[in-house]
């Protein structure tokens, strides 16, 4: 097997477990666990698994203060993407919930050119033409589409995401990805583990309510999509690896669909499509502008 045929299977195994995560959660919710318990495993485990992988590849070393507090901040962004993906998809369909996830490419490729003050490209702003119009569709009549705060949640969801990304592809310069995302899941659980103690809902124990569940979070959701992941973009890069994640909230929607009873119209069906799209798009015509960022990036800078 070529090395660039791994890595795409590599991405896509990684979408595999990004897209049946919100379908384990809703498992776990209707057994009776609370978000915070899935939360506090899902980042717990990946953790775990996230740090003994650097140690094997000797990635493991100190870091500045300035990289720990990004960090931070990336951590915080990342427990807050989760918190509200999580929340959305108790009060819609995970398919949804993973459909307005999936804003974050074209409002990623949006605040890049604005922050380096280029104009958007034209496929910037297909991107978020199609985005838009795809969520417009798909709202319809999906199973617990009617729940405004879900829908809102969902949203949040994708601007949080977008701060991460944007966060982490600052740091990425001086903090490999997989040591990044190691000391992001630690982070996020130690956030986790005091504002639940704080408020006394600390209750790991609700996990034994559906064990297999929470541990399919942790362990597909969480560890095992975020490796393969990383493995996935060292082998095709960034651009295509993003492209092929785009099947995320296709396994989401579809699952929602076949193992939920969350039914969907032909039109329902369009509007995801037209997401997908505009993710595609928002990847490309991110990366086409990339240069021209850097150019004004560079004519600015001093000295």
């Amino acid at each position: 097997m070529s090395g660039v045929l791994r890595g795409y299977l590599l991405v896509l195994t990684s979408a595999v477990g990004f897209g049946i995560n919100p379908l384990l959660a809703t498992a776990a919710y209707r057994a009776g666990v609370d978000v915070p318990t899935v939360l506090f495993y899902r980042f717990a485990v990946a953790a775990l698994v996230l740090w003994g992988l650097c140690v094997g590849r000797g990635l493991v070393r100190p870091l500045p203060r300035r990289a720990l507090a990004g960090l931070g901040v990336a951590g915080f962004a990342y427990v807050l993407q989760a918190a509200t993906y999580f929340y959305a998809v108790q009060q819609i369909s995970a398919g949804l919930a993973a459909l307005l996830l999936y804003l974050y490419p074209c409002l990623v490729a949006l605040v890049t050119a604005l922050a380096a003050r280029v104009v958007p490209s034209r496929g910037v702003v297909l991107s978020l033409v199609l985005s838009f119009a795809g969520i417009g569709l798909a709202l319809g009549r999906v199973t617990g589409a009617g729940s405004l705060s879900g829908v809102l949640a969902g949203v949040a969801t994708a601007l949080c995401y977008t701060a991460y990304v944007l966060l982490t592809d600052h740091l990425g310069a001086t903090v490999p990805p997989l040591l990044a995302s190691a000391w992001v899941c630690t982070l996020a659980t130690g956030f986790i583990v005091v504002a639940t103690a704080a408020t006394g809902t600390f209750a790991p124990a609700l996990a034994m309510r559906s064990p297999w569940a929470v541990a399919g979070v942790g362990l597909v959701g969480g560890a095992l999509a975020i490796a393969t992941f990383f493995a996935g973009v060292a082998a095709v890069g960034a651009t295509q690896a993003s492209i092929v994640s785009t099947v995320e909230p296709i396994i989401s929607v579809v699952g929602s669909a076949v193992l939920l009873g969350a039914a969907m119209t032909g039109w329902q069906w369009l509007g995801a499509a037209t997401v997908l799209a505009g993710a595609a798009v928002a990847v490309l015509a991110h990366a086409e502008q990339e240069p021209e960022i850097e150019a004004r990036e560079g004519s600015a800078a001093p000295g």
